[in-house]
């Protein structure tokens, strides 16, 4: 995986891929997208 690859971070409740989120972008990954909880990210993730 390339750092300039896009990353897409979800957990149960959103907290913990907000900080995964955070580690990733100091590491030096540029596009870290959090989608939250798993149902905001099921909603974000569905095909029209």
């Amino acid at each position: 995986m390339s750092k300039d690859d896009t990353v897409i971070l979800y957990c149960r409740s959103g907290r913990r891929s907000g900080v995964a989120q955070q580690t990733l972008r100091s590491m030096g990954y540029k596009d870290v997208q959090n989608y939250g909880g798993l149902d905001e990210a099921r909603k974000r993730l569905q095909k029209p």
